[in-house]
């Protein structure tokens, strides 16, 4: 419940944003009409102080929060600044002789200007001929500057009775529908295609009462170009700016910045990264415009650099975010507005529960890392060592929660681990090769001795069998995942299994299992989630002691963050004596014994820090494979070999006639930041094939492709490099480039050659009577699984659009799950992509790997 003294804080926040009251929405598909949360209002406050300079809000944001705040902005603006532009228009926007439209009928005359003798009149002539129309001078807002040359207006035209526009409406202005009067109130640096996304599912209201108009349908929004050129929807508009800029390109939003006069601009950033890609480009900015950062918690090294740099960073609590908030309880995870609410709710409500288990093996494999930890020394190069630890913490956290049994992949991988350490063996000392032998005996006695990990089974069991409500259990990897469920389908009906990364912002329980510690990043991206009020944990000891000291070190960083009044005051440019209530967010306070040192916790936030950004490659190796890495948004990457080749959504995401588009495939090459992409989350078959099996039959499919490909054999029997193959196939009269035959020989992808004709040519080079006998049935072979392929392509299109229709508002820098039917699949958006191939194992390439950790 709203206390006196939330009630003089909205008291103070509704005298200067009358809007945020009034208002309602509707934000998301699904969602139903609500109003808006009185914490934008503070986002408002601050963006609006009217001074250059630089701060940073950190709450658990939507990929709708920032677009909001800057819709926002730009409304309650253009509200208070319209008397100004309407008499600024009919001043100065209009030239005699100047092509304009009267709205709403777009009929075009010239502008004649005011009839003199006659005040309070202006004239349009026609087109072409010595004719007039006369107007009172209340209309000339009807009239728009335009290239357009028709329809022609005549003496009769039926130019309309103008209707309120949404816009109109919903400010309690009179604009006629009239754009070009409007001038620029907020520059927003995210993606357009995002942004895009957001206004056609987000609809407003003058009242919670009144219908509600898409954003898309009524909002003046524009892009910014190379250069900082502010270029407005309407390709016909000659004068005028959009409400709102968007780009995701910093530099060119300073550019905007700066040639606009000083404290002029607003720039909303969507996320702290972007803000560390380009320090120089903001910094010009806040030098002369008002910056305002939305960041997420899980953004904490890039915070941290914000703070280094002297800008204010306020960590929103649950209690800032929920001011005015009687009944935060109704609002819905489904919503742009209410996920944000909902969230601080649960988490002022949350609460960990760790659960003792017993496993001496593993606790003696745990030991023994910690000993190990403890004597690297932070500031090394020895990455076989890092690496080793690295893998070995890996498998220890996965055996850990893998309660019934460890995958086939598991054993596999404790083998190679063995086999690393002896080839290391040379760099590492006797001492720590002793303390990584032991790491490795107990991990393979846990594995091969099942019934020791029957304790934390029975747990597991007996926990979901007393819990009240809808209850999940979350795991470390979709592997581990898959091993709990199956041994948990025997035992428990339906049970809920599902890898932390694939929880949704809009999934909720009554609670959450964690069958181990996960990691650090992890286990801070499920705490930020807030998807369940309270979280049990099922712990070894060591996992115990982890955890505990992962929360106290939570909980001194919120104290060491903590913005006392008069800073949080000065920052909304309000009195300090309405904030005492607001209090910051502390994580809750251990019931375990915490060391004061925790080797293990402090190698992997090094050693995650350092994978995040470069993954490891080797050289020299036999399984190695020349790769290209690419980083996605929320700590994922994928090393893609040349020849590989992604799903990129971009028009289906953004596209307004979505249904009409077709999925376009890239190679790495092809790839620009801010592409979606589409993963396939698990198997060794990527969805079209998967698809055009199902279609002709997986035996048939497998028949007729090995027919189609009969033509590879030949090809290599030329030659073992594309420029040998290329001088055998010219002496036969094929002259095709050496990026095509290189194509031909390393894409395990391709079906055929882009003409029939170069398969005979092929198989004449090679001596090959065998594929000339038979080149139609090779040809026929190849048409049958490209159409098969064809086919796929349009189905996955229209599977991906089914899920993605009503999903666009999770697409933000974090990964999303799809359900596809025959098969999840991750949408990612890509961060960046590195200019060079560098050489990497080859059981890493190809597929969607997790830096936060692919080993933590």
């Amino acid at each position: 419940m709203s206390d006196y003294s939330d009630q003089e804080l909205i008291r103070e926040l509704r005298s200067r944003f009358p809007i945020i009251e009034r208002i309602a929405g509707r934000f998301g598909d699904d969602s139903s009409m609500e109003r808006i949360p009185w914490f934008f209002a503070l986002l408002l406050a601050a963006a609006m102080k009217g001074e250059p300079g630089a701060c940073c809000f950190v709450l658990d944001k939507t990929p709708g929060t920032a677009p909001l705040t800057a819709v926002l902005l730009a409304l309650a603006r253009l509200q208070e600044d319209f008397p100004h532009l309407a008499e600024n228009y009919a001043r100065t926007a209009l030239a005699v002789g100047q092509h304009v439209k009267v709205n709403p009928s777009d009929y075009v005359y010239e502008y004649a200007g005011i009839w003199e003798g006659h005040s309070g009149l202006f004239r349009l002539r026609l087109l072409g001929k010595p004719e007039w129309r006369s107007f009172p001078m209340s209309d000339v807002l009807r009239l728009e500057p335009t290239d357009r040359k028709r329809p022609m207006g005549t003496l009769t035209s039926n130019l309309g009775v103008f209707d309120r526009s949404s816009l109109d409406e919903l400010l309690g202005i009179t604009t006629y529908g009239n754009d070009s009067m409007i001038r620029n109130a907020a520059l927003l640096c995210m993606t357009q295609a995002r942004f895009a996304g957001i206004t056609g599912i987000v609809s407003l209201a003058p009242s919670p009462l009144d219908g509600s108009d898409l954003l898309s349908d009524f909002l003046p929004w524009g892009t910014i170009g190379p250069g900082g050129e502010i270029k407005t929807g309407d390709a016909y508009q000659v004068i005028g700016e959009p409400l709102i800029a968007v780009s995701r390109v910093p530099q060119d939003i300073a550019d905007v910045a700066k040639s606009a006069p000083e404290s002029s601009q607003v720039v909303l950033v969507d996320g702290a990264r972007v803000i560390v890609s380009d320090f120089q480009a903001f910094d010009d900015i806040t030098d002369r415009h008002r910056v305002v950062i939305l960041a997420s918690p899980d953004e904490a090294d890039e915070i941290q650099l914000l703070r280094s740099r002297g800008w204010p960073v306020w960590y929103l609590s649950p209690t800032e975010v929920m001011i005015g908030e009687d009944h935060a309880g109704e609002r819905s995870r489904k919503s742009l507005v209410g996920r944000t609410v909902r969230v601080a709710d649960i988490r002022e409500q949350s609460s960990i529960v760790a659960i003792d288990c017993q496993n001496n093996d593993l606790q003696a494999a745990a030991a023994a890392m910690e000993r190990v930890a403890a004597t690297l020394d932070g500031t090394e190069e020895r990455s076989e060592t890092d690496d080793l630890l690295a893998r070995l913490y890996r498998m220890l956290l996965e055996i850990s929660e893998c309660c019934f049994g460890v995958s086939e992949e598991i054993k596999s991988d404790l083998r190679r681990a063995r086999e690393a350490l002896t080839r290391s063996q040379m760099w590492i000392t006797s001492d720590t090769t002793r303390e990584f032998l032991s790491v490795l005996d107990n991990l393979e006695n846990a594995v091969y001795n099942e019934t020791s990990m029957m304790e934390k089974a029975d747990l597991l069991v007996s926990t979901l069998s007393v819990a009240s409500g809808r209850w999940a259990i979350a795991s470390r990897s979709t592997r581990s995942a898959e091993c709990l469920r199956e041994g948990l389908v025997a035992l428990v009906d339906d049970p809920q299994v599902l890898p932390i990364q694939a929880i949704r912002p809009e999934d909720e329980w009554d609670g959450l299992i964690l069958m181990a510690w996960p990691g650090r990043r992890r286990f801070a991206r499920l705490r930020n989630l807030a998807a369940a009020r309270e979280i049990q944990v099922l712990t070894y000891p060591f996992e115990r002691i982890w955890l505990s000291s992962h929360q106290t070190r939570e909980r001194t960083l919120m104290s060491a963050s903590r913005m006392e009044a008069e800073d949080r005051a000065s920052l909304l440019g309000i009195d300090s004596g309405l904030l005492p209530a607001l209090r910051s967010t502390e994580s809750p306070r251990p019931d375990y014994y915490v060391p004061s040192d925790q080797p293990m916790l402090d190698f992997e936030h090094r050693f995650s820090r350092r994978r995040s950004f470069r993954p490891s490659s080797v050289v020299g190796r036999d399984d190695a494979r020349r790769a290209r890495l690419v980083e996605f948004y929320g700590g994922c990457y994928v090393l893609l070999t040349e020849w590989s080749q992604l799903h990129v959504l971009n028009e289906l995401i953004g596209g307004s006639h979505a249904y009409t588009r077709r999925l376009r495939t890239v190679t790495a090459a092809e790839l620009s930041v801010d592409d979606f992409v589409l993963f396939r989350a698990g198997g060794d078959k990527e969805f079209i094939r998967l698809l055009a099996e199902d279609a002709l039959g997986i035996e048939e499919y497998e028949r007729v492709r090995a027919i189609a490909e009969r033509w590879k054999s030949s090809l290599h029997r030329l030659g073992d490099t594309p420029w040998v193959v290329q001088r055998h196939l010219e002496r036969h009269g094929l002259h095709r480039t050496l990026p095509t035959i290189a194509g031909w020989m390393g894409n395990p992808d391709l079906i055929g050659p882009g003409y029939a004709h170069d398969i005979e040519v092929i198989g004449r080079a090679a001596g090959d009577s065998e594929l000339l006998e038979t080149l139609s049935s090779v040809n026929d072979a190849i048409s049958k699984i490209r159409g098969a392929h064809i086919g796929a392509g349009s189905h996955l299109t229209q599977l991906i659009l089914g899920e993605v229709h009503g999903r666009l508002s999770q697409l933000d820098d974090q990964p999303v799950l799809l359900d596809l039917g025959y098969g999840q699949a991750w949408v990612v958006q890509v961060s960046a992509i590195d200019s060079r191939q560098r050489e990497y194992a080859i059981d890493q390439v190809n597929h969607l790997l997790w830096s936060d950790g692919s080993v933590f």
